[in-house]
């Protein structure tokens, strides 16, 4: 199962937890945030919220999934 599609729409801007992409993407969606990845948290208000976002250690994924395309 290939994440890097998930992880890169989660840093590029975000995506709605109903949206086609969302369900359409399902087991992805819920594999990366299963591992941490991805996160509807918002850290401000100590909520959640709608959106799925990329967090520390997904961006640290992503990082490393693009040098190892180059």
């Amino acid at each position: 199962m290939d994440l890097q599609p998930i992880l890169f729409k989660a840093w590029e801007q975000g995506f709605s937890t109903k949206s086609n992409f969302a369900r359409e993407q399902a087991n992805a969606v819920a594999a990366c945030a299963s591992l941490g990845f991805i996160t509807t948290r918002i850290k401000t208000q100590k909520a959640y919220g709608t959106v799925w976002r990329i967090t520390k250690t997904g961006i640290e994924v992503l990082d490393e999934c693009y040098y190892q395309d180059r």
